[in-house]
């Protein structure tokens, strides 16, 4: 079975046409071990998002319609204005613009049907993820006019949304000075910030230490991972 298919016509006679997807796409390339294009197809990607965003425009956008709110005076400070802002603004009027602001339009009238069907419960019960991701994209409103964040980057806009993983993990790992700013601010008391070259640094230690075992030690057990662009033997005892 194929997805994707478009119905064609052509006279009298009726047909589907499938597109080759990116995923089929990539295959056919890593079978011609042509490795290195898919990358470059993506860097472009990458390069092209970069261009489109302009970080003025949706501070602009987004302080236009939360009205005027005071500068922050730090960044544990413009969290919890962000927190503030959310709780202190009309819920209705909050769902729809925030599922604007998150690129997702044609939920709103589902949204708050259910919401409103529900009995309108408080949204940071009832939409408890929503409420992370837009206090995540007002908080970094908030902080683009000042200067508590250094060398700010259109790119950062892309980075932001790594952040809508924390509910999902209990280490965030990074070694973007970005990330390593802001990250901790959102982390709950049982999550950890970890700083990617400390990670990494360990990591390899690690690797050494086991690398320097007898296979007689090691066992049928072990398993393989990556770490510095190596494939190492690792004891599965490692992880627990």
């Amino acid at each position: 079975m194929l997805a994707g298919g478009k119905h064609v016509q052509l006279g009298d006679k009726k047909g589907v046409v499938f597109e080759r997807s990116p995923e089929a796409e990539a295959v056919s390339r890593w079978g011609k071990r042509e490795f290195l294009g898919l990358e470059r197809n993506i860097a472009k990607q990458w390069r092209r998002a970069l261009t489109s965003i302009d970080l003025d425009a949706m501070v602009k956008h987004v302080m236009s319609e939360l009205g005027h709110w005071r500068k922050p005076k730090s960044l544990t400070d413009a969290k919890q204005m962000a927190e503030s802002i959310i709780d202190n603004m009309d819920p209705e009027w909050l769902i729809a613009f925030g599922l604007n602001l998150l690129g997702a339009p044609e939920t709103i009238e589902y949204v708050l049907s259910d919401w409103t069907r529900r009995r309108r419960p408080p949204i940071r019960e009832h939409l408890p993820y929503f409420v992370l991701m837009l206090t995540i994209n007002i908080f970094f409103c908030l902080v683009l006019p000042t200067q508590l964040l250094r060398n700010v980057k259109a790119s950062h806009k892309i980075d932001l949304a790594y952040l809508y993983y924390l509910p999902f993990c209990s280490v965030f790992t990074s070694k973007d000075n970005f990330h390593a700013e802001i990250v901790p601010l959102f982390l709950m008391p049982q999550q950890s910030f970890v700083n990617g070259i400390e990670l990494k640094e360990d990591l390899t230690k690690l690797v050494a230490y086991y690398e320097s075992l007898p296979e007689d030690v090691l066992g049928p057990d072990s398993f393989c991972c990556v770490s510095a662009g190596r494939y190492h033997l690792l004891s599965k005892s490692l992880v627990g």
